[in-house]
């Protein structure tokens, strides 16, 4: 074999999968898996450990995603939005419509600035790693996957707003509550909206994402 045919062979070996729907589809069983198999211990009321649900999972979940993206498709941070195109207006624009959505949804709930930050101090103090993994960590792996490695795989195979459906469906699923199921989907396709443009930096639904959980414990 002469050393054309050599660099040939190695140059296939390390082509990328394409970007087809089933890498996807398989990651998100396994993402699945888990929290399926834990689901029944938690109707029959036994407690999960606030490590496995805050730190253990997230970390679970982040390792499927580099996988997925960096050993299966070989896509590149930036080809799934990190930082993306044109990152630092869209981070503003994003944490302007964050702080809004927070302030007009306070209002409207009638809760004060002072009681709100005083119910995320509670879940501060109540546990570090709590108020890190559902106000950070989870939503961070969670746009990852979903709007980052997810959605360009989608996008690509079939169309932008065929993906925006499809992700949000996924989006809404995962979280297992059939009578939420249509806020999810909403908040899913509200998400997917911001990174419907190629190279679209991912901060963005990052941002709007760890706002729509720190409201939801700003009543609490």
């Amino acid at each position: 074999m002469t050393s054309g045919h050599r660099d040939e062979g190695i140059s296939r070996s390390a082509d990328p999968r394409p970007l087809s729907a089933i890498g996807v589809l398989w990651t998100y069983v396994a993402w699945l898996l888990p929290t399926t198999l834990l689901v029944p211990a938690a109707v029959k009321g036994s407690a999960v450990d606030i490590r496995i649900a805050y730190l253990v999972f997230p970390v679970y979940n982040l390792t499927l995603v580099v996988l997925l993206t960096r050993y299966w498709y070989r896509m590149t941070w930036d080809e799934i939005g990190i930082p993306g195109k044109d990152p630092c207006r869209k981070v503003a624009v994003s944490l302007l419509l964050a702080t809004g959505y927070l302030l007009i949804s306070l209002a409207e709930a009638r809760t004060g600035l002072e009681e709100a930050l005083g119910n995320l101090l509670d879940l501060w103090e109540q546990s570090r790693l709590r108020f890190a993994g559902r106000l950070f960590f989870i939503p961070i792996v969670e746009e990852l996957f979903f709007r980052g490695v997810a959605f360009r795989v989608f996008a690509r195979q079939y169309n932008p707003h065929r993906a925006i459906v499809l992700t949000s469906f996924l989006f809404a699923v995962c979280h297992f509550s059939f009578t939420a199921l249509p806020w999810f989907f909403f908040v899913g396709f509200a998400l997917a909206l911001l990174v419907q443009q190629p190279g679209s930096t991912l901060l963005a639904p990052m941002i709007l994402h760890i706002a729509l959980n720190a409201r939801y414990h700003m009543s609490f």
